[in-house]
């Protein structure tokens, strides 16, 4: 009996229970829309078409970029949580694309990289401007570089700041 009882009690602690002709089933909890949303979060990357970007004599925008921005407008990071809220109601998170962070019009936040005779403007210094806010910045093992953990560790050494990490 002991044994039987422990066995149901272990069971039902799984979420499970044992129905009268003796099949295990499974208890699904049912989430309300509210719920399943706050496990979500908007990502700007998936509508980094709608941003503005820094014009470096590149080629022409695409039709469907060009109408896509006339549909939503046109985004800076800073339009960005307003978009979201207006686009995905009931979502509170964001998941911020770091190559969107700086005003595109104002040089001083690129870096300038020339190589190979081409002439480009890099991403500013993250972890230096986190600090100033007051903020941390993350790096996230995604793909290029920081697919592979080592790279990661290279990349925070080389860093060097409090205000960056994994």
């Amino acid at each position: 009996m002991k044994s039987a009882a422990l066995g149901t009690l272990g069971i039902a602690g799984l979420g499970m229970t044992l129905p009268n002709d003796g099949t295990v089933t499974k208890k699904t909890k049912v989430r309300t829309r509210s719920e399943k949303l706050t496990c979500m979060a908007s990502n700007c990357y998936a509508v980094n078409a709608l941003f503005k970007r820094r014009s470096m004599g590149q080629r022409p925008e695409r039709p469907e970029v060009t109408d896509l921005k006339q549909k939503y407008r046109e985004l800076t990071l800073l339009d960005f949580p307003q978009f979201s809220k207006e686009t995905y109601p009931g979502v509170t998170k964001m998941d911020l694309w770091p190559s969107l962070f700086g005003d595109v019009s104002d040089d001083s936040m690129f870096v300038r990289i020339e190589r190979e005779g081409q002439v480009r403007m890099g991403e500013r210094e993250l972890a230096d401007y986190g600090a100033k806010a007051g903020v941390k910045v993350t790096i996230e093992n995604h793909w290029g570089l920081a697919a592979d953990p080592v790279n990661i560790i290279i990349i925070l050494n080389e860093v060097n700041n409090p205000f960056c990490e994994a």
